[in-house]
């Protein structure tokens, strides 16, 4: 579903600063995700690895609904509500982000809880990810919105120095979608480590098939055809120029953002096989190279 409408000049807000961090900020890490990989496979040949690619380009290609986005997912406010309700001061850890939008969920969540109490909820809320630029951008919203947070750059959550049962709530979107099939597991397994007794985490993950070049070509000429029927859903302020520049970028874009997306049911079943409770719900989104595709709303949690 597109933003709604009070969020959607935070979201073009956002859009020029990610557009203005990400040159430099991109740049300051020590690995890689998608242009690793596409260098790897020497799809690129950059000297430098940088994801300005991808964060400078995420949420233009947001204002026209071309990304899988937590705003897909209504169910995310309430499972994270439900935690709230039990634990208003429960520690959240936010694994990977593109962006703000995981954030945005769980604010939304904080000003149910308060609707529904007349109380605040206070969350300790920690975000970690490889690159600087999308923790900026959190931060960014954070500050916006008057909540607490603690960013983190995280080389690989796998490998991550991160105490045992340290939270209660972990969440993320499609960050199962993205890692390759031989880390999803790892992943999934370094979740349940972190989580204390009677911890849970909400997340979403893809189904479907290979990113192939077929694909990439469709979402280009999707996205060169949205961004150029819907101007009004851009900054007030840009001129031609500006959105020749995204139709640029959203073409490097297709060409590297690379989906490793799950398989089937049976998959997701395995690989949350260690949790004491599983909910899988399959719902229709909007797709980003297919269109609509299916993902699974999921809810894994530990006993205490």
């Amino acid at each position: 579903m597109p933003a709604k409408a009070e969020n959607f000049k935070t979201l073009q807000k956002s859009c020029l600063h990610m557009a203005q961090w990400a040159p430099q900020s991109c740049v300051n890490k020590n690995i890689g995700g998608m242009e690793q990989w596409a260098k790897d496979l020497k799809i690129v040949d950059d000297k430098i690895l940088s994801c300005d690619w991808y964060h400078s380009t995420w949420q233009f290609l947001r204002l026209v609904n071309m990304v899988a986005v937590p705003d897909w997912y209504p169910f995310y406010v309430d499972a994270i509500l439900e935690v709230l309700l039990e634990n208003p001061n429960a520690k959240v850890f936010i694994s990977a982000c593109a962006d703000y939008g995981m954030l945005a969920k769980l604010h939304e969540a904080m000003e149910e809880y308060q609707f529904k109490t007349g109380q605040k909820s206070n969350p300790q809320i920690t975000i970690a990810d490889i690159c600087l630029t999308p923790l900026q951008n959190a931060k960014w919203y954070a500050d916006n919105s008057s909540i607490k947070l603690e960013t983190l750059v995280c080389d690989n959550i796998i490998l991550g120095n991160f105490p045992e049962s340290e939270f209660d709530l972990i969440i993320t979107d499609e960050f199962l979608s993205v890692i390759k099939d031989d880390l999803k597991q790892a992943v999934v397994d370094k979740w349940k480590y972190l989580l204390k007794p009677g911890g849970c985490v909400v997340t979403t993950a893809m189904e479907g098939e290979p990113t192939t070049p077929e694909k990439r070509e469709f979402y280009a000429q999707k996205a060169r055809r949205l961004i150029g029927q819907n101007p009004h859903l851009f900054p007030t302020n840009f001129k031609q120029e500006d959105f020749e520049k995204v139709i640029q970028q959203t073409e490097k874009f297709a060409s590297l953002h690379t989906r490793h997306m799950i398989r089937n049911r049976e998959q997701l079943t395995h690989l949350f096989r260690n949790f004491d409770y599983l909910q899988m719900d399959p719902v229709e989104t909007p797709g980003e190279c297919v269109n609509p595709t299916f993902s699974y709303q999921i809810v894994a949690k530990l006993e205490m």
